[in-house]
């Protein structure tokens, strides 16, 4: 995969929070009870509102990383594949984008 550094790390850190977010979802699913017990404070209650819609938005930003890093895959192959081309004319049509 041929992405920039910044995105490798951005992937990286989100890999990492997805792993956090299932362990967490994980020890709710074993232990539902306990979750029933911090809904006793509309506190608590909002706060794990507010765990579930980071969740969400950590596996949304997740995907989209993904998409982004294969969209950056499939311009470097076609920008190698035009530079590699035996001739400019050859170039020049593989370089036209239709509208």
């Amino acid at each position: 995969m041929n992405v920039g550094h910044g995105l490798i790390e951005k992937m990286i850190q989100i890999d990492n929070e997805m792993e956090r977010h299932a362990e967490l979802l994980k020890e709710i699913e074993q232990n539902p009870t306990d979750i029933n017990a911090t809904y006793d404070s509309l506190e608590d209650c909002d706060a794990v509102t507010r765990l579930s819609a980071r969740c969400l938005s950590a596996v949304c930003a997740y995907d989209n990383t993904i998409d982004n890093a294969e969209t950056l895959d499939f311009a470097q192959a076609k920008f190698d594949d035009i530079l590699n081309s035996p001739s400019l004319d050859v170039a020049d049509q593989k370089s036209w984008i239709p509208r």
